[in-house]
């Protein structure tokens, strides 16, 4: 089972094994402040940020805001991307909607991914023996995680799947001639919109 998030495409180069993902880096902050930022998860395409609330007892005075992703699979170079300057950059342009106070009080960042069509990848990978893989889920493994990997599970033990999973199915890729890149600021689970290659139409059709 191949189900390593940012670091399935570099696990599976090292085996001499190629899937339908792209690697790159994704940063956020925890800002602490009493905003109307707070209370919301917004996704501002003017400046180029997102925010949403920690979820807990945090929510009055803190929340979680970000800019995307980074186009880059070097976490080291992500690391290096998440620092003073940009802090500053992104409490600026939030500070465009609310002038209120803020301040930077944790800084995170990893290594996510999306496969060629910017639909998250289920089933056995074509030309190995035994080898699954779950992955492509953006930043948005919390939400379509636990039931694609249901979905997965019965396809192990050989049962048919609950849902029409055609979407996901990594054979979509068997005769696949489209790009094989993607742009990391594009968020097609939270706008349920086509991907801007025309590629898969998943996420819209079932809206």
């Amino acid at each position: 089972m191949l189900a390593a998030g940012g670091w399935n495409s570099k696990i599976a180069k090292e085996a001499g094994i190629e899937v339908p993902l792209v690697t790159y880096g994704t940063r956020a902050l925890a800002i602490i402040g009493r905003t109307r930022l707070n209370k919301y998860s917004i996704s501002d395409y003017r400046y180029g940020y997102y925010t949403r609330p920690m979820g807990n007892l945090l929510d009055p005075i803190a929340f979680i805001a970000g800019d995307g992703n980074v186009k880059t699979s070097d976490l080291n170079e992500v690391k290096r991307l998440t620092n003073k300057s940009y802090s500053d950059w992104l409490i600026g342009v939030m500070r465009k909607r609310d002038p209120s106070m803020m301040v930077s009080a944790i800084a995170g960042h990893s290594l996510v991914e999306m496969a060629y069509d910017y639909e998250p990848v289920i089933g056995k990978v074509p030309n190995t023996n035994n080898l699954y893989l779950i992955g492509g889920f953006d930043g948005y493994g919390a939400k379509l995680g636990p039931g694609l990997a249901f979905e997965l599970a019965r396809i192990i033990m050989g049962l048919n799947p609950t849902i029409d999973i055609s979407c996901y199915d990594i054979n979509r890729f068997e005769n696949y001639e489209g790009q094989r890149d993607v742009d990391p600021h594009w968020e097609p689970v939270m706008l349920y919109l086509p991907a801007p290659n025309g590629a898969s139409p998943c996420f819209y059709k079932n809206k």
